[in-house]
């Protein structure tokens, strides 16, 4: 009985972990499509098979033979409603879907479906029409109809009795004689329809008024009192009524009694008139028309006229000349309605210049109105004079030009001579006092004068008559001492000469295994430098040339000395110097050769590789190591993904070199075992998570079922 049951759990457990790794998860691929004329077209997709990112389902919709899909590619379900556009009596669509794992059973494809009686359905907007009415005198018109601004799917369209025929009308206002009849019709276009009972044609028959009663009634008009150019008279204010025609009546408001055309005097001021106008029976005034006037009439007043005085202008004592003044006064200009006076004198002044003399004094001069004037503005001036002035014109003078006496730049150890300039100035001249000397010297304007180093000069400007030196020149501006400028001597940089002692030149170390080694002894000597105004000595001997003097081995004086005129900038000389002698040459060097030594370690399906930098000698001073571009130490460097490793080594001569023939680049390539890849396991519908583990747990419980009861019938043979 045991035997049996292994057997069967066995089996069992085979069947269904196969059936789990090969099968997967079951895919219903339910598909709904749906449409209606308000909806649009329904598209739900469930329980359809997902794939990888190269595998996909794909939806596409069309609408009235447009594709308007915007997700053309969907996993395991799919949920799209695609409205109908308005304005159609008829939609068609097709959608075509196409699965991934079985397009043959679970793909399809509607074709093109045709869903009828989709027309809008809307109301139209209302037609309307205006009677004539009076818009002037004997004027008739305004009269007309609208058609409303265009719907979507509305057409409207006018009768023409003339063609017994509708045409189509575009929206706006049309006008139309009195007594016309208008017929209008709204019909729908093609996909809309009308709601039931929504009015669709209008009827309109228009007035037709008499132009002969449209009326307009002419405007009263008014004056109001005002003043004339006479000071003290003003006019009579009126009001003048039209006379009136049959049509309409003018009135005063609050009166029955209609007004008799012509022009009326108002003598009560300040007072106000209405004048109302009505229309008679059978008679039309046209909208807008104005029937109220009301004036507003005040008095003048007393008519007094303004006026601003002109104004009195003070004159002060001004110069008429160099040293010549004028009077203190005032200016008086002429203005009708004004009197001018003193403040201390009613008698009338009389316009023009009145003078005050040349001293200090002051005046009040006041402007009084005549009769019917009113002064407005300043009506007082009052003035203080001061004594007139000595009138001397100030002038500028210019300010000397010293120039102390300089080094010659170009004769070293030379000085100049100092120089002083006086500068032009209009009626100014100067005088100058060398060293305190009696009487002054007259100068020449831009003439350059002459002077000692120590020379004490003192310029003095001098005004011509009537003129003032103004503003007044510093006295050390015109006093100047001329400079002594020293020895003139230019200074110079030096160089120091050099000393090279003897040495050892080695030749034929290039290839020390084939060439001979020789060894030179150069000579000692000072280097002598190139420097301008400097010459230089050895031992006080002069070295007329720049360049290398050979000499013996030695203790040396070395000094330097500038030319005439020249001097030494910072010298610290004499110099001692000592050439030696050369050791003799020593043996050559031997450097070490070495090996670079690199290894690679490749990567494992779960283990990291390694690569191992080291050298022949072990010394890790030998070699500079370059991995990708950048230095590292010698060692073992672990890598973990897959890649390219680039190592160089270079030997740290000249200590070190390379050994005949040895390696200097490696290339590493690091990858994983393909054996590693499970995403070659062969799946359907599902991932390794779920069904690929149950299904392998499932298949080993089986195989070992399937060895025990092997093992066992085995047992039972022996």
């Amino acid at each position: 009985m045991l035997k049996k049951l292994l057997a069967v759990l066995g089996t069992l457990a085979l069947v269904l972990g196969l059936v789990a790794l090969v099968a997967g998860p079951a895919s219903a691929h339910n598909h709904t499509v749906s449409a209606s004329c308000a909806a649009g077209v329904s598209v739900d997709l469930t329980y359809y098979a997902t794939g990888d990112a190269s595998k996909h389902n794909t939806v596409t919709v069309w609408i009235d033979g447009v594709k308007v899909t915007d997700n053309p590619s969907f996993g395991g379900s799919f949920s799209q409603t695609y409205p109908f556009s308005t304005g159609h009596a008829s939609h068609s669509y097709r959608v075509l879907v196409t699965a991934y794992d079985n397009n043959a059973a679970y793909g399809f494809d509607t074709g093109v479906v045709t869903v009828s009686g989709c027309e809008t359905e809307i109301t139209p907007a209302v037609a309307t029409s205006t009677n004539p009415y009076c818009t002037a005198a004997g004027v008739v018109g305004g009269g007309g109809y609208t058609i409303p601004t265009q719907q979507s799917g509305v057409q409207y369209q006018l009768w023409n009795a003339g063609t017994s025929a509708w045409s189509n009308i575009g929206a706006g206002t049309y006008g139309a004689n009195p007594g016309a009849v208008i017929k209008i019709q709204a019909i729908p276009a093609a996909g809309y329809k009308f709601k039931q009972g929504a009015t669709a044609t209008w009827t309109f028959t228009l007035t037709s008024p008499d132009a002969s009663k449209c009326v307009v009634p002419v405007a009263p008009t008014s004056y109001d009192s005002a003043c004339t150019a006479t000071p003290g008279s003003s006019t009579t204010a009126t009001y003048t009524v039209p006379n009136a025609p049959e049509g309409y009546s003018y009135f005063l408001q609050g009166s029955g009694t209609p007004l008799a055309g012509g022009t009326v005097e108002v003598t009560t001021l300040p007072s106000t008139v209405v004048i109302v106008v009505t229309v008679n029976a059978g008679y039309t005034f046209p909208a807008g028309t104005i029937t109220t006037w009301t004036f507003h009439f005040s008095s003048p007043g007393d008519c007094h006229k303004d006026v601003v005085p002109a104004a009195v202008v003070s004159n002060p004592a001004a110069c008429t000349a160099p040293g010549v003044s004028s009077d203190n006064g005032f200016t008086i200009t002429a203005t009708p309605g004004v009197i001018y006076h003193l403040s201390t004198d009613t008698t009338p002044l009389a316009a023009g210049f009145h003078s005050l003399g040349s001293g200090a004094s002051s005046v009040e001069i006041q402007a009084t109105a005549e009769p019917h004037y009113v002064l407005t503005g300043t009506t007082v001036w009052p003035f203080t004079f001061a004594v007139a002035a000595d009138c001397l014109i100030k002038v500028p003078a210019g300010d000397p030009v010293f120039v102390d006496g300089v080094c010659d730049a170009t004769h070293p150890g030379v000085a100049t001579f100092g120089t002083y300039t006086v500068i032009l100035a209009a009626h100014v001249h100067y005088v100058a006092s060398v060293n305190g000397s009696t009487p002054p010297t007259p100068l020449v304007v831009g003439v350059a004068n002459q002077a000692q180093p120590g020379d004490v000069v003192v310029i003095t400007p001098i005004a011509d008559a009537g003129y003032l030196v103004s503003p007044a020149i510093a006295s050390e501006k015109l006093t100047h001492t001329f400079a002594v400028p020293g020895d003139c001597l230019v200074n110079v940089s030096f160089v120091k000469p050099s000393a090279t002692s003897q040495s050892c030149v080695v030749t034929g170390l290039d290839d020390l295994e084939k060439a001979d080694v020789t060894h030179t002894l150069t000579d000692a000597f000072i280097t002598i430098p190139s420097t301008p105004h400097v010459t230089y000595f050895i031992n006080d001997v002069e070295q007329a040339t720049a360049g290398n003097v050979v000499l013996k081995p030695g203790t040396y004086k070395v000094s330097a000395a500038a030319e005439t005129g020249y001097v030494l900038d910072g010298y610290d000389g004499p110099w001692t110097e000592e050439l030696t002698s050369a050791e003799p040459c020593g043996d050559l060097i031997t450097h070490p050769l070495v090996f670079p030594l690199a290894s690679q370690h490749q990567l494992g399906c779960f283990a990291n590789g390694s690569y191992t930098l080291s050298n022949s000698i072990n010394d890790a001073a030998a070699l500079t190591w370059t991995v990708n571009g950048s230095i590292v130490t010698p060692g073992t460097y672990s890598v973990g993904s897959a890649g390219t490793v680039t190592v160089h080594a270079a030997a740290n001569g000249p200590s070190y070199g390379l050994e005949t023939g040895a390696t200097t680049d490696w290339t590493f390539h690091f990858v994983r075992p393909t054996s590693c890849d499970l995403t070659t396991l062969a799946l359907t519908g599902s991932t390794p998570t779920g069904w690929i583990v149950f299904g392998y747990l499932l298949l080993v419980s089986g195989l070992a079922l399937v060895a025990v009861r092997f093992a066992r019938r085995r047992e039972g043979q022996m």
